[in-house]
């Protein structure tokens, strides 16, 4: 089962991570789903917790039994409180964040 982790970690960090934030316990639970599942031959899943602003649809992972037991959103708040009050839009518009933007070479930002 090939998984596609947003972001591993005991709580998403900032913004952009309250939409791509996966805890170790659901994380665990995917790992054990690909591993003991008995029809996986192939599948691919997203490893998000149950985030309500998720970006992905993970149908894939609840119909195998995925049943996420955490959410970003108690998170939200404070994190969103602490953001910057001007972000950079290229890391804002690609899922990459800080990642693309530190290579963007266009003269003007996408629309």
């Amino acid at each position: 089962m090939c998984v596609r982790i947003g972001n591993f970690g005991t709580r998403p960090i900032d913004k952009r991570r309250l939409s791509i934030w996966i805890s170790p316990r659901d994380l665990t639970q995917l790992v054990r789903i690909g591993l003991e599942h008995p029809d996986v031959r192939y599948e691919i899943v997203y490893g998000v917790s149950n985030n309500q602003r998720s970006w992905y649809d993970n149908s894939n992972a609840y119909r195998l039994g995925y049943k996420p037991e955490d959410n970003s959103e108690p998170y939200a708040e404070a994190l969103l409180a602490a953001e910057p009050s001007n972000p950079d839009p290229i890391a804002e518009r690609y899922q990459g964040g800080a990642l693309p933007a530190a290579e963007y070479t266009a003269k003007t930002p996408p629309a």
